[in-house]
């Protein structure tokens, strides 16, 4: 196909685009680098405009989002493309072999904060929609691309962006996003389904202030050693949640679902020695991947109280907190879970403290291929990536959760395919995040091919 020898020729150029993207340091959660933002936004734009698409940028009250469209024919279906700019904070002392905004080439891969999660992943769309453009035909499709600065601090403002959407542009029928990973290294990978998140913060005081361990100690309340007594309660002796009604309305996967598992090669010793574990450790009576893909989770992301400098500070501690973070599967309700959360947690205060419990993110399973259409749907994707990867690709669950795809179906009323460019070993979210530039390369004739596949009725249902 002359298309992807075309973009095969410029992916030495495309590789340069990548490396200036990584350069620009655009972390949404800092309010120091509102600036890199902005610049990180602006670049987006001018990529956008180089495919020819009619570009503006939306303000909103927090980072801006780009919007780019290629105008609205008839009898064309319409697709939408989602991706992120903004990226996790990073520094070198996090561990990083080389400084994080300086893109580094080695051994196949580049090097940078933020190059798999998200931007290596929508540039590979956006210089596949260049490449479209300056063929005879054009991009096949109505398309209308959307990328925010504010994935990673949950897309708080998205959802204005998305009805203001629905209301401008004719009715879409497909969203694609690629800002997941492959769950087996070397193969293409159709996600259908993402976990739901619910995000909490809960703090404990036992007394109005700390003490001295010897004058006073043994007399009162250990704020740490009621917070960890209590938070052991959270989970049984087979890694079970016990709060009640935690598991209603988990859904059992379907037949098909239930066989592309048991097609998946999965090893188990290599998983476990990138993450640096001895042993898989979870919910009872389930494998690794229905534990991370299947079944909702509860988890501690981080702990404190008393005295955290260096050397000693003989202490009785008189506050204590905790951040967790649930996972949840089609079918669970977020509001229900947070419900259940913080009536759990005042349930259980310990006598004698008081207990503060501050809700935070919050967002919804999502699960594609239910119905016989949807299924139409991935297997016409699974040809895409087959013929851009030369591999057979595969089906799974994620484990993670993007907020926005939800609002996708709700708001826009269209199903997205997650057709995730990066590799489990990426590094995302950690240090030395890394990006395959073979990915990279198959990801831009990914998104060209799937152009158009879905130019024709597969889209439509036609």
């Amino acid at each position: 196909m002359k298309l992807l020898e075309q973009l095969d020729e410029n992916f030495e150029d495309h590789l340069t685009l990548l490396k200036e993207f990584v350069t620009i340091p655009s972390v949404s959660t800092d309010s120091h680098f509102k600036p890199e933002v902005i610049r990180a936004c602006q670049w987006v734009k001018e990529r956008c405009q180089e495919a020819g698409l009619k570009t503006e940028v939306r303000e909103t009250e927090g980072h801006p989002a780009v919007v780019a469209h290629n105008g609205f024919r008839q009898g064309l279906p319409h697709v939408l493309i989602y991706g992120h700019y903004d990226v996790q904070p990073a520094q070198k002392e996090d561990g990083w072999t080389h400084e994080p905004f300086e893109p580094t080439l080695q051994e196949g891969y580049l090097y940078g904060r933020g190059v798999s999660d998200n931007k290596g992943q929508i540039l590979a769309h956006l210089c596949a929609l260049k490449g479209l453009s300056r063929t005879e035909k054009g991009i096949p499709v109505n398309v209308t691309v959307l990328v925010e600065g504010e994935e990673e601090i949950g897309s708080p403002n998205l959802s204005s962006i998305l009805e203001a959407l629905a209301k401008e542009r004719p009715p879409m029928d497909l969203a694609i996003v690629s800002d997941t990973s492959t769950a087996v290294k070397g193969r293409p990978m159709i996600q259908y389904s993402l976990r739901g998140i619910v995000i909490a913060e809960v703090f404990l005081t036992t007394a109005r202030r700390e003490i001295h361990s010897g004058i006073f100690g043994g007399t009162t309340e250990n704020a740490i050693r009621a917070l960890t007594r209590l938070l052991a309660k959270l989970y049984d002796d087979d890694n079970r949640v016990t709060i009640e009604g935690w598991y209603d309305g988990v859904a059992e996967p379907q037949g098909w679902e239930t066989r592309e598992l048991e097609n998946l090669p999965f090893e188990e010793r290599p998983y476990l020695d990138w993450i640096g574990a001895a042993a898989p450790i979870g919910e009872g009576g389930y494998t690794t991947n229905q534990r991370r893909w299947f079944r909702p989770t509860l988890e501690f992301n981080g702990i404190k109280g008393g005295y955290l400098g260096e050397g000693s500070k003989t202490i009785v501690p008189h506050k204590a907190s905790v951040k967790i973070s649930a996972r949840l599967v089609p079918n669970q309700d977020p509001a229900q879970i947070e419900d259940l959360l913080e009536r759990w947690f005042h349930d259980h205060c310990p006598p004698g403290a008081t207990l503060e419990y501050v809700r935070g993110q919050a967002g919804p399973p999502y699960i594609m291929g239910q119905t016989a259409r949807e299924r139409e749907l991935l297997e016409a994707a699974k040809e895409v990536l087959r013929e851009a990867f030369e591999a057979e690709p595969l089906l799974s669950r994620h484990g993670g959760a993007i907020p926005i795809v939800t609002p996708f179906e709700t708001i826009l009323g269209v199903k997205t395919l997650l057709m995730g460019l990066g590799f489990p070993d990426d590094g995302v979210h950690s240090y030395d995040e890394r990006f395959s530039l073979e990915q990279f390369r198959k990801g831009i004739r990914m998104s060209a091919l799937a152009l158009c596949r879905f130019a024709d009725k597969v889209v439509a249902g036609g």
